[in-house]
């Protein structure tokens, strides 16, 4: 597994700097985080990054969400500082989520068949898809839940408490995650596992810190937003996500399915083949063994509610950073469901099992994974798109490497995280066909910026 580990770091690393070099990396999200980083090491400014000035006057990345995980890479960055540490920094990351999941293995499995587990995890498709996508704050989550999920099969309540707020200080959408792994929590031990459950007072005790948890990182999270961006913009809220179901914010969801049941239909049919692209690759290749033990999928069915019933398509596609909310539990629930179905098998049956669950994950990764040869052409996510090197990207990085490191300079998607290692580096923004006045507001901006330098190739730039 080890072994495993360091390629896996070795191989993404490689792979996503690649990409990078050959400008297929971008101002949403690399460029952000680089310069959110740069300017909290080199400036003392709280994660201040200049692309959405005309959204957050502050310039801070906690007026539109509350990261403070992101504090634990600030030493690393330091030392190494640049969009490629970010890059080394998520592939380690992801790669060290396959210890929980060697541990939950363990739970059923000897240490090779663990080992053999924990590897093929490495395999998943819709991991590659969080990885191969610029730099997120949601490839903490992987390592971190899947470490709540084994300090719940331990009966740890110590380390479930802990877990949970480290996911929550991920990002604020992770507490309605937490709020149903409560929920799972209280079916697991108080109606499943009645013979074997912990005391009830430490049990419902463990529970309720969670639950105060939650409220407490709610109530931070809204503070620290509102401090930081006092006047959220609409174009911020998440409301236009949900327009085909019919409301303006995820929490509103529930009452109005409801009122409205018949929406439903409609916004489970929205780009419905995309829907079933995005189950069917979560799921596909471990789906028999999930349904052999469902409880642990209970923690997803917030984030599938928002996803399925959304319009926003990289909610419901692989290879955008959000299957780092679901991904741990189904392959936790996996494990348990193929550790389940190996005690009623014999030697030679279980052999046979892990073969058959080898050659699944193998072709699912072939099948879906952004490092296949077999994936170039999709168009799933930005995530998709190969490392590309030609005498082009070489003459665009010779004209990046021209400008002075203290020169404010403004520039376009693919190129702004190559600048983004400075205070004075700026984007243009592209164009909101569903919000012209808040684009108009961004391009007067921009032009109002008396910059050094303009750097602009509209050959690389798919989105312009």
């Amino acid at each position: 597994m080890t072994l495993s580990m360091i390629t896996y770091v070795i191989v993404l690393s490689v792979y996503t700097i690649s990409k990078h070099n050959g400008f297929s990396t971008y101002a949403w999200d690399l460029g952000i985080f680089n310069q959110g980083f740069w300017t909290t090491v080199n400036l003392d400014r709280v994660f201040y990054y200049t692309c959405e000035l005309h959204l957050v006057p502050s310039g801070s990345f906690f007026g539109i969400h509350f990261s403070p995980i992101l504090y634990t890479l600030v030493p690393f960055y330091y030392l190494f500082q640049g969009a490629e540490s970010l890059l080394v920094a998520q592939s380690i990351l992801i790669a060290l989520s396959a210890i929980p999941v060697y541990k939950i293995a363990r739970t059923w499995f000897d240490e090779g068949y663990s080992g053999l587990i924990a590897s093929l995890y490495l395999l998943n498709p819709a991991l590659h898809g969080v990885n191969c996508y610029d730099f997120h704050v949601q490839a903490f989550l992987p390592l971190i839940l899947g470490y709540l999920l084994y300090f719940t099969i331990k009966k740890n309540w110590g380390g479930i408490l802990l877990s949970a707020n480290l996911a929550m200080a991920v990002q604020e959408q992770v507490l309605f995650i937490v709020l149903a792994f409560t929920g799972y929590l209280l079916v697991e031990h108080l109606i499943v596992n009645r013979k074997e459950r912990p005391p009830i007072r430490a049990m419902l005790s463990g529970v309720a810190l969670v639950l105060i948890s939650v409220v407490a990182w709610r109530s931070l999270s809204v503070i620290a937003i509102s401090y930081y961006n006092p006047v959220i913009p609409d174009h911020l809220r998440a409301g236009q996500h949900f327009a085909v179901l019919g409301v303006d914010a995820p929490l509103k969801i529930p009452l109005h399915l409801v009122r409205n049941p018949g929406s439903i239909i409609r916004a489970l049919t929205f780009e419905w083949y995309n829907k079933v692209v995005y189950i069917m690759g979560l799921l596909a290749p471990v789906i028999f063994l999930v349904f052999q033990s469902p409880l642990y999928l209970i923690p997803t069915i917030p984030w599938f509610v928002i996803s399925l019933l959304s319009n926003y398509p990289p909610y419901y596609r692989i290879g955008f950073q959000y299957s780092a909310y679901v991904n741990p539990f189904i392959y936790a629930s996996m494990v348990a469901g193929f550790g389940r179905v190996s005690q009623r098998s014999t030697g030679l049956g279980l052999r046979r099992n892990m073969r058959i669950l080898t050659v699944a994950l193998v072709a699912s990764s072939l099948a879906l994974s952004p490092l296949s040869p077999l994936t170039r052409g999709f168009y799933m996510s930005p995530a998709y798109q190969k490392p590309v090197q030609t005498e082009r990207t070489g003459i665009l990085q010779g004209m990046v490497s021209m400008i002075p490191d203290d020169a404010a300079v403004l520039t376009q998607d693919n190129l702004f995280p190559h600048l983004s290692n400075r205070e004075n580096a700026y984007v243009m923004v592209p164009s909101t066909f569903k919000d012209v006045a808040t684009w108009k507001n961004a391009i007067g901006w921009i032009t109002s910026l008396e910059t050094e330098y303009v750097l602009i190739d509209m050959e690389t730039d798919p989105h312009d």
